[in-house]
């Protein structure tokens, strides 16, 4: 009886270790996660950080080499994932990254895409690091590409916007969630640009109004002086490219050149760099017959000095202009 006993009792014991150590071999299986599980979770905490910072923010851009307002801003973040190639072994690799749309508003309004920017901080901070590319396509150089990088702290971007490929100035800027534009949404506009164009006026003295030349708008004038009128627009071809306008020296403008009382010439795409003062224009114009045109100007102490060729005229002109200003005591 007493062996019965004793042979129980151990059967239970050996029952009870052998419950316990499947318990703990399971509870053990149960922490193990594979490389997937732990991205995934990665993700997901990234994408939630990022839901929190997404939303519009409101502010105000300055040039940075001559500390000029640029316009009011407008930055629209929204969080958002992307694949990704696979550095972990993860069999399906995503990263959580801000995404969304730029809107500058100075003498007329133009706008951009942010592709990609990551975001970098603390688990539990809500202060931390960005940075992302705007890429904008152009009409006649290809991609141009715009970094942008900064800090969000709270309800507030601080940062700027840098042309990466070109020469032109950066602009920083400071933007905060959900306000309204500074200004009532006005922003400050360039002295003779009300309406985002600049205009140079000047005159020449025309010698070849001898009969040769049947145009008598052309040839209209006092003692053979022809005014002449120079519109350069700075708005470009698309909304993006206006919007890179305003971070690079060489721009992409339209040109409207009137000699007398009659618009002789609308020239789109041309190149206008301020930082070296010069206006280029060289392609074949369709009018009544399609004709070379090209136009040359070089500003030197505030006095473009240009050169205009058509050859539906068959003539050469030369003349000075100046930018006419408006009596608006805004600056740019």
């Amino acid at each position: 009886m007493n062996i019965r006993l004793e042979t129980t009792s151990f059967s239970r014991l050996l029952s009870l270790v052998y419950l316990a150590a499947s318990l703990l071999l399971v509870s053990g299986c149960g922490k193990d996660k594979t490389l997937d599980q732990y991205h995934q979770e990665k993700v997901t905490a990234d994408l939630s950080r990022l839901q929190a910072i997404s939303g519009q923010y409101r502010g105000t851009i300055v040039n940075q080499r001559d500390n000029s307002s640029m316009g009011n801003l407008e930055i629209d973040l929204t969080a958002s994932l992307v694949p990704t190639n696979s550095t972990n072994g993860t069999t399906n690799s995503s990263l959580a990254v801000l995404q969304g749309g730029l809107t500058l508003i100075n003498a007329f309004q133009s706008t951009a895409a942010l592709q990609s920017a990551q975001y970098y901080s603390d688990d539990n901070s809500d202060h931390g690091t960005f940075s992302g590319t705007i890429v904008i396509p152009t009409a006649k150089s290809g991609n141009a590409t715009l970094s942008i990088s900064g800090t969000i702290a709270g309800n507030t971007i601080t940062g700027i916007i840098t042309p990466s490929d070109r020469s032109g100035p950066s602009g920083t800027f400071t933007a905060t969630k959900g306000a309204p534009f500074p200004h009532n949404g006005q922003p400050q506009t360039n002295p003779g640009s009300t309406d985002g164009t600049l205009v140079y006026v000047g005159s020449y003295k025309d010698t070849i109004c001898d009969g040769r030349n049947h145009d008598s708008n052309l040839c209209r004038g006092n003692n053979g002086i022809v005014n002449v009128r120079m519109g350069v627009n700075l708005t470009a071809p698309t909304v993006a490219e206006t919007f890179l306008n305003n971070f690079v020296d060489q721009k992409t403008v339209g040109v409207q050149l009137s000699f007398g009382d009659q618009a002789i010439a609308s020239l789109p795409n041309a190149e206008l760099d301020q930082k070296v003062g010069t206006l280029r224009f060289k392609d074949f114009i369709q009018g009544s017959i399609s004709s070379l045109v090209t136009l040359m100007c070089q500003t030197t102490n505030a006095t473009n000095h240009c050169t205009f060729t058509s050859g539906s005229f068959g003539a050469t002109y030369t003349f000075d202009l100046t930018q006419q200003r408006n009596n608006s005591n805004r600056t740019h």
